[in-house]
């Protein structure tokens, strides 16, 4: 019985029917309430909810039970960054690092992604670049971590680092492990790179490519991107397009548009 409830919330959370989920795991808790395993696995489904309190409180839980439940501190960390406490989640971290087994490469893959992550979110852009890095070593062929190091290099301006971690996340599409969102950011992120570094023809063709990809699928094109073509084209020397493009964001309720559609228009853009 135990293994079909629990292979039911297995089924049910990668289907992303969380709140299935976690009924089916109140279940199991109830029937075996002295399992480690189900409280974190309880965590787990909050998080995806967004309840991280609760989730924290599932896994403190799970290491009442098990103090020595490396990925419970892993997963807790995550909690606690998600609210706001950073010292708490890197502290969870440098615990869970102490637990594992370096030869685990996927618990320490995961572990890498929490402590870069809470460093980004403090604005411990090296460090979280430093740890994004440690992840590579580990799978050279992570793409979300090629995509995460690159947002991390654009906020130190290393634009030449972008482009190349950002073609590399590109290179690992087809492994899935990007969804359309983030390649839609890899366009933008190279398109931001090509601009700051003065290539305007290259930042072009990749909004367009951003636009074009847009209109292909139910992801609608967000005011920001004719703001940055219009920036674009303006370097060009195409007031035209990039006037089109400004009329366009403010009718999608950009509200910087008409300030910059004023300067536009009086030679100052």
């Amino acid at each position: 019985m135990f293994k079909k409830l629990i292979a039911m919330v297995t089924l049910k959370f990668n289907q992303k029917n969380y709140a299935g989920a976690l009924e089916d795991m109140r279940k199991a808790i109830e029937l075996d309430p002295a399992n480690a395993e189900y409280y974190f696995m309880s965590g787990n489904i909050k998080n995806n909810l967004g309840n991280y309190s609760e989730a924290i409180a599932d896994i403190d839980k799970a290491l009442e039970l098990n103090p020595g439940f490396a990925a419970a501190y892993t997963s807790r960390a995550r909690n606690k960054g998600a609210l706001g406490d950073y010292a708490g989640a890197l502290a969870d971290c440098a615990r869970a690092k102490e637990l594992l087994e370096p030869t685990n490469t996927q618990r320490m893959a995961q572990l890498y992604e929490v402590t870069a992550a809470t460093k980004g979110l403090m604005g411990d852009d090296y460090g979280a670049l430093a740890d994004y890095t440690s992840i590579i070593k580990l799978d050279p062929s992570n793409a979300a971590a090629y995509y995460h190091r690159a947002v991390a290099k654009s906020q130190i301006k290393d634009y030449s680092g972008v482009l190349e971690d950002v073609h590399k996340a590109l290179d690992f599409i087809a492994s899935g492990r990007l969804s359309q969102l983030e390649v839609l950011d890899c366009y933008i992120i190279i398109g931001q790179a090509e601009h700051s570094r003065g290539n305007y023809p290259a930042a072009l063709r990749y909004y367009d490519a951003i636009i074009e990809l847009c209109r292909g699928s139910a992801i609608p094109v967000q005011p920001n991107i004719y703001i940055n073509r219009a920036e674009t084209k303006v370097m060009l020397g195409d007031k035209q397009g990039a006037m089109e493009d400004l009329l366009l964001a403010e009718k999608l309720g950009a509200e910087d548009a008409r300030r910059r559609i004023a300067l536009l228009e009086a030679g100052l853009y």
